[in-house]
């Protein structure tokens, strides 16, 4: 699909789901459907937690390229790798977990004062250009900033 394959995506066609567990073991009280769509609508209804932002910062991480705020490659297999300059060290996937599927996308949030969100594991790149949209607009809120802030 190419980069206008939403607005040529019909409303009932399916986005290509390799795992997902939405709102399943979440605390926040009236989630919508575990759906794709009930994630949209979390996504538009509650912010997001920016300490679960991932390591957006780590320009050096091997898989920095493919990082997102809420994302990363879905790669297993890990093993620990010094940190230049450092005594920490940062665990690094060496295989794909889905073989078939090397540059599947994992996602991954909570969202602000709950527990456990979403995670989900996608190849569909339509599906992956509308969540880094929903994800950043939900990042632009005020509330979103305002826990940015506080986490610092």
């Amino acid at each position: 699909m190419n980069a206008d394959s939403n607005s040529q995506r019909r409303p009932t066609e399916p986005y290509k789901v390799l795992e997902a567990n939405i709102g399943t073991k979440t605390t926040i009280p009236g989630w919508p459907p575990q759906t794709i769509e009930g994630l949209f609508q979390a996504l538009d209804q509650w912010t997001l937690d920016p300490k679960v932002i991932g390591h957006i910062g780590d320009t050096t991480h091997p898989h920095a390229m493919y990082k997102r705020p809420y994302r990363e490659l879905c790669w297993g297999h890990c093993r620990a790798e010094s940190i230049d300059g450092t005594h920490s060290r940062r665990w690094v996937g060496t295989k794909p977990i889905y073989p078939d599927f090397p540059e599947a996308t994992r996602y991954f949030g909570n969202f602000l004062g709950y527990s456990f969100g979403f995670s989900l594991d996608t190849a569909d790149p339509a599906l992956i250009e509308r969540l880094d949209a929903l994800i950043a607009r939900n990042m632009l809120r005020p509330e979103y900033a305002a826990a940015s802030l506080k986490r610092h």
